[in-house]
C-alpha cells in the first residue's frame, strides 16, 4: 500500500515537472520550426543562393542550388543556436520594445548563444531580421559567431531573403582566423 503511494506521488511531481518544462520552453524563440518551414517552402519555389565566403581575406563566390537535405546542411549552424532546449529553461532574459525583442543570456554560463535577437515586421509576428551572437571555447579554442538571417514578404509570401554568418576562430598558439560567409537568395 506504501509503495502504491509513493508511486503515485512520484508519477504526479513528475507529470507536474514536464508540463512547467514544456510551457516555459514555448516561452523562447522556435527558430528550428521557422527554418523548417523555409525549407519546405524552397521545395515548391527551388531558389538559388549566390554565396560569398570570405576567409581571411580570400574571397570566393557561387551560386548554388540546394534540394531540401542541401537546404538543412546549409542552414544547419542556425538550427544549433536554437534557444528553446530544456536546459536554457530560465537561462535568458526578455526584453521587449516595439517591434523586436531580445533574449540575452544570465545564467552565468559562457558557451553556447549569448544573445538572441528578432525585428519583426509591423503589426505582425514574422520575423523580418534575427541576430544570433553564440561563443565556444575550451582549452584549445575560441570561437565567437554572428549570425543573421533576414526575410521578406513579398506577393503575398513569407520567404527568407538572406543569411549570414561572420566568425573569429583563435585555437591555441595560432593567429586568429576570421571568415564570413554571405548567401542571398534569388528566386
Amino acid at each position: 500500500m506504501r509503495f502504491n503511494f509513493l508511486l503515485a506521488t512520484l508519477l504526479i511531481f513528475l507529470s507536474c515537472q514536464s508540463k512547467i518544462g514544456k510551457e516555459n520552453l514555448s516561452v523562447y524563440f522556435d527558430l528550428p520550426s521557422l527554418i523548417k518551414d523555409q525549407i519546405k517552402q524552397f521545395d515548391d519555389l527551388k531558389p538559388e543562393v549566390q554565396k560569398t565566403v570570405d576567409l581571411d581575406g580570400q574571397v570566393e563566390s557561387s551560386l548554388l542550388k540546394f534540394d531540401s537535405a542541401g537546404w538543412s546542411g546549409e542552414l544547419e549552424i542556425f538550427l544549433e543556436a536554437r534557444i528553446n532546449k530544456p536546459a536554457f529553461v530560465g537561462a535568458f532574459e526578455e526584453e521587449r520594445q516595439d517591434g523586436h525583442v531580445v533574449f540575452t543570456r544570465n545564467d552565468g554560463k559562457d558557451d553556447g548563444v549569448r544573445t538572441f535577437e528578432v525585428h519583426f515586421f509591423a503589426d505582425s509576428d514574422d520575423p523580418r531580421v534575427i541576430n544570433i551572437t553564440s561563443v565556444s571555447s575550451n582549452s584549445l579554442y575560441t570561437s565567437k559567431r554572428e549570425l543573421k538571417l533576414e526575410f521578406e514578404k513579398t506577393e503575398g509570401m513569407f520567404r527568407l531573403l538572406g543569411y549570414s554568418i561572420k566568425g573569429t576562430q583563435t585555437i591555441l598558439n595560432q593567429d586568429p582566423t576570421e571568415y564570413s560567409v554571405v548567401g542571398k537568395l534569388l528566386y
